[in-house]
Protein backbone atom coordinates (compact mmCIF):
# COMPACT_ATOMS: atom_id res chain seq x y z
CA UNK A 1 0.00 0.00 0.00
CA UNK A 2 1.37 3.52 -0.88
CA UNK A 3 -0.01 6.57 0.43
CA UNK A 4 1.55 9.85 -1.26
CA UNK A 5 1.91 12.94 1.12
CA UNK A 6 2.73 16.68 0.66
CA UNK A 7 4.20 19.46 3.12
CA UNK A 8 6.65 22.39 3.27
CA UNK A 9 9.07 23.99 5.29
CA UNK A 10 10.45 27.43 6.31
CA UNK A 11 13.45 25.94 8.17
CA UNK A 12 14.89 23.60 6.00
CA UNK A 13 13.36 20.24 8.05
CA UNK A 14 10.80 18.20 7.60
CA UNK A 15 9.56 16.16 9.96
CA UNK A 16 7.26 12.50 10.06
CA UNK A 17 5.43 11.64 12.97
CA UNK A 18 2.23 10.58 14.61
CA UNK A 19 1.11 12.94 16.73
CA UNK A 20 -0.06 10.50 19.30
CA UNK A 21 3.77 9.04 19.25
CA UNK A 22 5.04 12.46 20.71
CA UNK A 23 5.95 12.94 24.47
CA UNK A 24 2.69 14.73 25.98
CA UNK A 25 4.63 17.88 26.76
CA UNK A 26 5.87 18.18 23.05
CA UNK A 27 3.87 21.10 22.51
CA UNK A 28 5.18 23.19 25.36
CA UNK A 29 8.71 22.04 25.22
CA UNK A 30 9.47 22.51 21.59
CA UNK A 31 8.31 26.11 22.10
CA UNK A 32 11.99 26.52 24.30
CA UNK A 33 15.01 23.98 22.98
CA UNK A 34 13.14 23.17 19.75
CA UNK A 35 16.26 21.31 18.41
CA UNK A 36 16.77 18.93 21.55
CA UNK A 37 12.76 18.49 22.08
CA UNK A 38 12.75 17.09 18.18
CA UNK A 39 16.34 15.38 18.89
CA UNK A 40 14.61 13.89 21.61
CA UNK A 41 11.67 12.16 20.05
CA UNK A 42 13.22 11.31 17.18
CA UNK A 43 15.47 9.13 19.24
CA UNK A 44 12.58 7.76 20.69
CA UNK A 45 10.86 6.65 17.15
CA UNK A 46 8.26 9.18 17.88
CA UNK A 47 9.28 11.16 14.38
CA UNK A 48 11.72 10.75 11.83
CA UNK A 49 13.67 14.52 10.75
CA UNK A 50 14.50 15.01 6.98
CA UNK A 51 17.11 17.58 6.57
CA UNK A 52 15.66 18.67 3.30
CA UNK A 53 18.83 21.57 2.52
CA UNK A 54 16.64 24.52 1.79
CA UNK A 55 12.81 25.93 2.43
CA UNK A 56 10.58 25.04 0.31
CA UNK A 57 7.49 21.91 -0.59
CA UNK A 58 8.14 18.77 -0.74
CA UNK A 59 6.63 15.34 -1.66
CA UNK A 60 7.22 11.89 -0.01
CA UNK A 61 5.73 8.30 -1.38
CA UNK A 62 5.26 6.08 2.13
CA UNK A 63 5.01 2.54 1.12
CA UNK A 64 3.87 0.59 3.47
CA UNK A 65 4.61 -3.49 3.95
CA UNK A 66 6.11 -3.67 0.56
CA UNK A 67 9.74 -3.64 -1.11
CA UNK A 68 10.43 -0.27 -3.50
CA UNK A 69 8.76 -1.24 -6.92
CA UNK A 70 11.25 -2.71 -8.93
CA UNK A 71 11.47 0.75 -11.42
CA UNK A 72 12.26 3.12 -8.33
CA UNK A 73 14.75 1.09 -6.27
CA UNK A 74 17.89 1.75 -8.50
CA UNK A 75 17.13 5.48 -8.86
CA UNK A 76 17.04 6.03 -5.21
CA UNK A 77 19.91 5.96 -2.72
CA UNK A 78 19.14 5.72 1.37
CA UNK A 79 18.86 9.00 3.28
CA UNK A 80 18.21 7.33 6.78
CA UNK A 81 16.95 4.22 8.32
CA UNK A 82 15.45 3.76 11.93
CA UNK A 83 14.68 0.35 13.60
CA UNK A 84 11.80 1.23 15.41
CA UNK A 85 9.29 4.15 14.36
CA UNK A 86 6.25 4.10 16.48
CA UNK A 87 2.80 4.88 14.82
CA UNK A 88 0.47 5.33 18.36
CA UNK A 89 -2.40 7.08 16.88
CA UNK A 90 -2.81 5.56 13.67
CA UNK A 91 -2.39 8.36 11.77
CA UNK A 92 1.29 9.73 9.75
CA UNK A 93 1.82 13.21 8.77
CA UNK A 94 4.50 14.92 6.50
CA UNK A 95 5.28 18.46 7.52
CA UNK A 96 7.77 20.98 8.30
CA UNK A 97 9.15 20.80 11.74
CA UNK A 98 7.90 23.94 12.86
CA UNK A 99 4.22 22.29 12.41
CA UNK A 100 4.95 19.74 14.22
CA UNK A 101 2.43 18.94 17.00
CA UNK A 102 0.99 16.64 19.73
CA UNK A 103 -2.31 17.95 20.85
CA UNK A 104 -2.30 21.51 19.07
CA UNK A 105 -2.31 21.90 15.39
CA UNK A 106 -3.14 25.28 15.22
CA UNK A 107 -0.07 26.56 13.12
CA UNK A 108 -0.99 23.66 10.62
CA UNK A 109 -4.45 24.42 11.11
CA UNK A 110 -3.18 28.47 9.94
CA UNK A 111 -0.91 26.55 6.61
CA UNK A 112 -2.50 23.13 5.88
CA UNK A 113 -0.48 23.48 2.62
CA UNK A 114 2.43 22.81 4.90
CA UNK A 115 1.77 19.47 5.99
CA UNK A 116 -0.93 16.39 5.26
CA UNK A 117 -1.70 13.00 6.58
CA UNK A 118 -2.84 9.15 5.75
CA UNK A 119 -3.96 6.26 7.98
CA UNK A 120 -1.88 3.23 8.93
CA UNK A 121 -2.29 1.05 11.39
CA UNK A 122 -0.74 1.95 14.80
CA UNK A 123 2.33 -0.01 15.54
CA UNK A 124 5.94 -0.36 15.80
CA UNK A 125 7.50 -0.25 12.36
CA UNK A 126 10.95 -0.17 10.58
CA UNK A 127 11.39 3.18 8.77
CA UNK A 128 13.91 3.52 6.14
CA UNK A 129 14.07 7.36 3.97
CA UNK A 130 15.17 7.10 0.54
CA UNK A 131 15.83 9.96 -2.23
CA UNK A 132 16.54 9.85 -5.69
CA UNK A 133 20.55 9.99 -6.85
CA UNK A 134 20.08 12.53 -9.69
CA UNK A 135 16.48 14.31 -9.83
CA UNK A 136 16.96 15.61 -13.18
CA UNK A 137 18.54 12.20 -15.02
CA UNK A 138 15.78 10.73 -13.77
CA UNK A 139 13.33 13.66 -14.99
CA UNK A 140 14.83 13.53 -18.15
CA UNK A 141 14.39 9.25 -18.66
CA UNK A 142 11.20 9.55 -17.92
CA UNK A 143 10.13 12.15 -20.48
CA UNK A 144 12.50 10.27 -23.22
CA UNK A 145 10.44 7.08 -22.51
CA UNK A 146 7.03 9.26 -22.40
CA UNK A 147 7.49 11.40 -25.68
CA UNK A 148 9.62 11.71 -28.66
CA UNK A 149 12.69 13.24 -29.75
CA UNK A 150 10.98 15.46 -31.51
CA UNK A 151 8.10 16.53 -29.20
CA UNK A 152 10.81 17.51 -26.44
CA UNK A 153 12.79 19.59 -28.72
CA UNK A 154 9.58 21.51 -29.23
CA UNK A 155 8.97 21.28 -25.65
CA UNK A 156 11.97 22.97 -24.92
CA UNK A 157 11.88 25.74 -27.59
CA UNK A 158 8.07 26.58 -26.23
CA UNK A 159 9.45 26.90 -22.94
CA UNK A 160 12.87 28.83 -23.11
CA UNK A 161 11.74 31.25 -26.10
CA UNK A 162 8.34 31.25 -27.20
CA UNK A 163 6.58 31.19 -24.02
CA UNK A 164 8.00 34.53 -22.63
CA UNK A 165 8.05 36.17 -25.87
CA UNK A 166 4.24 35.34 -25.88
CA UNK A 167 3.88 36.66 -22.73
CA UNK A 168 5.85 39.69 -23.58
CA UNK A 169 3.68 40.24 -26.72
CA UNK A 170 0.41 40.17 -24.31
CA UNK A 171 1.45 42.21 -21.88
CA UNK A 172 2.85 44.60 -24.44
CA UNK A 173 -0.50 44.79 -26.36
CA UNK A 174 -2.63 45.07 -23.01
CA UNK A 175 -0.31 48.38 -21.84
CA UNK A 176 -0.28 49.58 -25.20
CA UNK A 177 -4.51 49.06 -25.75
CA UNK A 178 -4.75 51.31 -22.31
CA UNK A 179 -1.56 54.22 -22.99
CA UNK A 180 -2.75 54.56 -26.88
CA UNK A 181 -5.89 55.25 -28.82
CA UNK A 182 -7.47 52.78 -30.68
CA UNK A 183 -6.00 53.62 -33.95
CA UNK A 184 -2.34 54.18 -33.39
CA UNK A 185 -2.70 50.61 -31.53
CA UNK A 186 -4.00 48.82 -33.69
CA UNK A 187 -1.31 49.83 -36.48
CA UNK A 188 1.91 49.92 -33.99
CA UNK A 189 1.30 47.25 -30.72
CA UNK A 190 -1.14 45.10 -32.48
CA UNK A 191 0.72 44.04 -35.03
CA UNK A 192 4.24 43.08 -33.30
CA UNK A 193 2.23 41.35 -30.02
CA UNK A 194 0.46 38.96 -32.53
CA UNK A 195 4.15 37.92 -34.36
CA UNK A 196 5.28 37.85 -30.89
CA UNK A 197 2.47 35.22 -29.79
CA UNK A 198 1.41 33.77 -32.73
CA UNK A 199 4.19 31.21 -33.05
CA UNK A 200 3.43 29.89 -29.37
CA UNK A 201 -0.74 29.23 -29.93
CA UNK A 202 0.45 27.34 -33.47
CA UNK A 203 2.98 25.59 -32.15
CA UNK A 204 0.41 24.94 -28.96
CA UNK A 205 -1.77 22.78 -31.84
CA UNK A 206 0.59 20.14 -33.43
CA UNK A 207 0.22 16.73 -32.00
CA UNK A 208 3.95 16.31 -31.46
CA UNK A 209 4.14 18.85 -28.85
CA UNK A 210 0.91 17.68 -26.77
CA UNK A 211 2.25 14.86 -26.60
CA UNK A 212 5.20 16.29 -25.23
CA UNK A 213 3.25 18.56 -22.98
CA UNK A 214 1.58 15.73 -21.47
CA UNK A 215 4.26 13.87 -21.12
CA UNK A 216 5.82 16.05 -18.96
CA UNK A 217 2.35 16.63 -16.91
CA UNK A 218 2.82 12.90 -15.91
CA UNK A 219 6.02 12.68 -14.78
CA UNK A 220 5.26 15.55 -12.95
CA UNK A 221 2.75 14.30 -11.25
CA UNK A 222 4.72 10.67 -10.99
CA UNK A 223 7.74 13.08 -9.42
CA UNK A 224 8.44 12.63 -5.21
CA UNK A 225 11.01 14.00 -3.28
CA UNK A 226 11.34 11.40 -1.22
CA UNK A 227 10.01 7.91 -0.58
CA UNK A 228 9.59 5.91 2.93
CA UNK A 229 9.19 2.44 3.54
CA UNK A 230 7.35 1.27 6.26
CA UNK A 231 8.22 -2.64 7.66
CA UNK A 232 5.80 -3.73 10.38
CA UNK A 233 7.24 -5.34 13.14
CA UNK A 234 4.58 -5.15 15.64
CA UNK A 235 1.00 -3.98 13.93
CA UNK A 236 -1.98 -3.92 16.65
Amino acid sequence: MTHDLEGGTQTAAMILFDPDSLPDDYDERVRGDAAAVVAEAAEAGGLFLLDVGEPGAYALRLTVGERLPDDVAPQVRLMGAVERFRVAGGRVFLAGVEYGFRRDDSQLRKRPDMGSSCAIAPGTYRLSIHCLRDPEQYVSDRLRDLSSPAGLRLDAFMRRWLLPVGSLGTIAAAVGYFTLGWREWRVTILPVSLAMVLPAALLSLTQTYRQAREARRQVAAEYVDFHAVLDPIDTE
